[in-house]
C-alpha cells in the first residue's frame, strides 16, 4: 500500500493507541483524544488519555506534537512517544477549558504541552518493591 500524500488525517489519528516503542513487545501508554492547534494553524500538542480502564478514570495530558513519531511496525504505522505510561500519568492534567471562551471572572488554569524535559523529570511514584532501600530492609522477619 502507498500513500499519495504526506501527513495524516486527524480523523485517522483520534482514538489511536500511543506506544512507547516499535517492537512487538512495546507497551500501549495511552490513546489520542485531541490536538491543540496554534494561531498559525500548526498542531502544537497532542492530547493523550492515560490511566483508567475502559474510559473510566482516564486523565488527559498534553505533550508537544514534535515528541510523537510515526513508525512502521509489522504491517502498520504506529504512534510512538519515548516515555512510560507512569511518566505521562505524572504530568499535570490537560485544561481543556483554557481553549474555550469563558467569562472573564471564571478561574481557568493556563495550560501548556509537556516538553521532553518535562517527561524526563516527571515525578513517578515508586512501586512498593522499589521503596525498600537496604538489604537489611529486605530481610525483616514478619511479626507473629
Amino acid at each position: 500500500m502507498v500513500k499519495k500524500a504526506e501527513g495524516h488525517l486527524a480523523t485517522d489519528l483520534l482514538g489511536r493507541t500511543v506506544y512507547n516503542g516499535t517492537s512487538e513487545e512495546s507497551e500501549a501508554i495511552g490513546d489520542v483524544n485531541d490536538f491543540t492547534v496554534g494561531p498559525e494553524g500548526q498542531i502544537q500538542a497532542i492530547v493523550i488519555g492515560v490511566g483508567g480502564f475502559l474510559g473510566l478514570g482516564e486523565k488527559n495530558v498534553a505533550i508537544e506534537y514534535g515528541l510523537v513519531k510515526f513508525e512502521d511496525r509489522s504491517d502498520s504505522e504506529v504512534l510512538v512517544v519515548e516515555t512510560t505510561a507512569e511518566k505521562l500519568d505524572a504530568l499535570e492534567p490537560f485544561e481543556e477549558a483554557a481553549y474555550r471562551p469563558v467569562p472573564a471572572d471564571e478561574s481557568v488554569n493556563e495550560t501548556r504541552p509537556a516538553t521532553a524535559e518535562d517527561l524526563n523529570n516527571a515525578p513517578v511514584e515508586k512501586a512498593p518493591e522499589e521503596l525498600i532501600d537496604s538489604e537489611a530492609d529486605r530481610n525483616v522477619t514478619p511479626a507473629n
